[in-house]
């Protein structure tokens, strides 16, 4: 389910988002857009990065939406720096009216999409609930650095050399991200890799979303 993103944005009423990621934010928004700013006037030539990986990846992005939003609003000298947006292993976010939004939104700073290889969780929500993917992403084919694709997509257009241009998915393509393992180790786990089934109703949904893209 798809809520409006903020009918007090840029972007209006057109913008609509996951409603629960978008509720996850709003637990965390005013004491984040509190303490950037303090540290903002604290050290008035710093910029702002923004990063996070699956869950937190979308939340980073709503992040990096709100706070270039609320630093576009603010008279603040000197000026700030654009903020910065990495993002790792992220799902879409919201429709085609918030993806290009917050694309141009970000376009006078750093935005990457980073993707890996066989990760479902960038091709969820699906493209025919009504979800866009922000343009930027950076895909890895491997953990290698030398697999690095920058890709040219856009929110409308993908860009079959990468992320959507994968059929199949594997769960620890999720995990692994950079050579760096994304999993906790729990008191009954070794760490070891393992992959967690999806299910058969998401495969099926993958294949659908991936054969009716290609044509």
């Amino acid at each position: 389910m798809r809520v409006t993103y903020d009918q007090l944005s840029s972007c209006g009423d057109k913008c609509t988002v996951h409603a629960g990621f978008m509720l996850s934010y709003l637990s965390l928004r005013y004491r984040l857009r509190s303490a950037v700013l303090a540290l903002l006037s604290a050290h008035p030539t710093y910029g702002v990065v923004v990063t996070g990986h699956s869950l937190g990846g979308a939340l980073a992005t709503l992040a990096a939406a709100d706070l270039q939003e609320l630093l576009n609003r603010g008279n603040h000298t000197p000026a700030p720096q654009p903020i910065t947006l990495y993002s790792y292993g992220a799902p879409r976010v919201g429709n085609v009216a918030f993806a290009q939004w917050l694309t141009d939104l970000l376009s006078h700073g750093t935005h990457y999409r980073i993707t890996h290889s066989r990760d479902p969780v960038v091709r969820l929500p699906f493209r025919f609930e009504g979800y866009a993917h922000t343009a930027g992403e950076v895909f890895y084919r491997s953990l290698q650095r030398s697999s690095r694709v920058m890709c040219a997509d856009t929110v409308t257009k993908q860009d079959w050399r990468c992320s959507s241009g994968v059929f199949s998915v594997i769960v620890s393509d999720h995990l692994h991200y950079m050579g760096e393992t994304t999993r906790c180790k729990g008191d009954d786990d070794d760490g070891s890799d393992h992959d967690d089934s999806l299910p058969p109703k998401t495969y099926q949904q993958l294949k659908v979303e991936y054969t009716s893209g290609r044509r």
